[in-house]
């Protein structure tokens, strides 16, 4: 056994060279250096509606950010891959051509960019509707708008999804109006791109969680989107489910995936019944098919970051 003294003797100088080899290492890599963070985007070539992966290892500074497309996203501690991890959505909007993106902290940034893609998304489908002009009225006077926006950004700062994300619809999945398309109604009242994915279901089929998380939004009659539920997936991520006929849970419920909201319908703005699926990332849509695989061919999964950055 080790005397008092020489336990303390030997505390002391294993202190004395860990704070040794803490002043070497800071020399060596000082803190906020760029050229010791380790980072890349996937994937380098995107197109408007992409998710954009953001990995980061090697020397970590707190508190890092990405920025980029006018968003700002945390990085997150993913055990599966063991790295850092940031998503960003690519917005319909975005140019084609290099897009800058950043890293920032505290002390210090690192430059990143993607190439975006031309828009491969289907031209302008005109479409006739019935009670146009009083519905837009009406979601602009009732606020539903500027509502579903804000919950349309989430509130869980931490992830609440795990693995790849399931169909809100049981059965064979068939897509009748894809994510991005133009659309005009009724000779040019109103136009705007196509948001999400409208998915064939019979009146009354079950809709579903497509993960797990927390519904932020339930409305029964929403002058456009109808019958309407908002799942917040955390971290900024949310799906939305629009024109149900009727609606199975309450607002800040927690849902795990596969569980039942309501069912298909044809409320709002909608010319038949069908469930129109949609995914946002920091309030940015982005297409469903990344994170649930296209019907004919699934897509690539994206890992859930599991620990928020300390």
């Amino acid at each position: 056994m080790f005397s008092r003294g020489a336990t303390n003797r030997t505390a002391v100088k294993r202190r004395g060279l860990g704070l040794l080899a803490a002043c070497f290492f800071a020399a060596w890599c000082p803190a906020g250096s760029a050229s010791a963070l380790q980072a890349e985007v996937t994937p380098r070539f995107s197109v408007p509606g992409n998710v954009l992966v953001c990995r980061a290892g090697g020397l970590v500074p707190t508190g890092m950010v990405l920025k980029g497309f006018g968003q700002t996203a945390p990085f997150y501690y993913s055990r599966s891959e063991g790295d850092w991890v940031a998503l960003l959505a690519v917005p319909l909007t975005a140019d084609q051509g290099t897009a800058p993106l950043e890293i920032d902290w505290s002390k210090g940034s690192h430059a990143l960019s993607v190439v975006v893609g031309p828009d491969p998304y289907p031209a302008t489908r005109s479409l006739k509707v019935r009670g146009l002009r009083r519905r837009l009225a009406r979601a602009e006077t009732s606020g539903d708008s500027v509502l579903l926006r804000r919950r349309e950004e989430g509130d869980a700062p931490e992830p609440l999804w795990t693995g790849r994300f399931r169909w809100p619809l049981d059965g064979t999945i068939t897509v009748t109006s894809p994510f991005g398309a133009r659309r005009e109604y009724n000779n040019g009242q109103a136009a705007w791109r196509h948001q999400g994915v409208d998915l064939r279901a019979a009146a009354g089929s079950p809709v579903r969680s497509a993960n797990s998380g927390r519904v932020v939004l339930v409305r029964r009659s929403m002058a456009l989107t109808g019958g309407t539920v908002v799942v917040d997936h955390g971290y900024g991520l949310v799906s939305c489910y629009f024109h149900l006929s009727t609606i199975g849970v309450r607002r800040g419920q927690y849902v795990r995936k596969g569980e039942a909201l309501g069912m298909s319908g044809s409320s709002g703005l909608s010319n038949g019944p069908h469930l129109h699926f949609e995914m946002r990332l920091h309030g940015v849509a982005v297409s469903p098919l990344q994170w649930v695989g296209n019907p004919d061919e699934r897509a690539a999964n994206l890992s859930a970051p599991r620990a928020k950055a300390s």
